[in-house]
């Protein structure tokens, strides 16, 4: 799990001061940012927290990382900036619509540093939390121009749990790693995403 954009609840940060980042049987926080390879090899960059631009680029030495910060900084999205196969964020990258086929549809705005990031990381999955269900076709990244593997994203925002209007909150997909191009597909199933990325009920 990963820090949404209301930060962490108090029993979680009591928790995690006493115990580390464990926080039940299995279940382990990545904070603001993490990235983590699986059993199965394939990656997970995560970025939680919100955008705030006035503390994004605040000099590294006066930006005190906690566990009750609930915005990320510059530092944090360098850190992520590699080739992973699955990212989720609790903030929108900016100009998610552009160059779709689709209708336009009424979004949140996103942020560059968003943007930026899944450009470098390229996963092939990427979501985000939203206020409604929204999946646009693939897309290759601007900066994978010269790259021929994995560079092609799936973006999929995943509406609140049990919402009124009834919009997908969940999804089902294969997948296969990218660095294991000769194993079987593996079927992945993102069921709750809203908790996975950090809100909590």
């Amino acid at each position: 799990i990963g820090v949404g954009t209301a930060g962490l609840p108090e029993s979680i940060i009591s928790h995690m001061a006493m115990y580390g980042p464990e926080v039940a049987p299995n279940l382990f926080c990545m904070g603001i940012c993490g990235f983590m390879k699986t059993f199965y090899k394939f990656t997970i960059a995560q970025l939680g927290g919100s955008y705030n631009e006035e503390k994004y680029y605040q000099p590294p030495e006066k930006f005190e990382q906690s566990l009750n910060e609930k915005c990320f900084h510059r530092s944090d999205v360098q850190k992520l900036s590699k080739r992973c196969d699955i990212l989720f964020s609790s903030e929108w990258p900016e100009d998610v619509q552009e160059n779709s086929t689709l209708p336009e549809r009424k979004l949140p705005k996103g942020c560059m540093p968003l943007a930026a990031l899944a450009a470098n990381c390229m996963p092939q999955y990427f979501f985000v939390p939203g206020p409604v269900y929204y999946e646009r076709e693939p897309y290759k990244n601007s900066a994978a121009i010269n790259v021929n593997t994995g560079t092609v994203t799936h973006f999929v925002a995943l509406a609140p749990f049990k919402n009124s209007k009834m919009r997908s909150f969940h999804t089902l997909l294969l997948f296969t790693p990218r660095e294991l191009s000769t194993c079987s597909q593996l079927l992945l199933s993102v069921l709750l995403l809203h908790l996975s990325i950090g809100q909590f009920p």
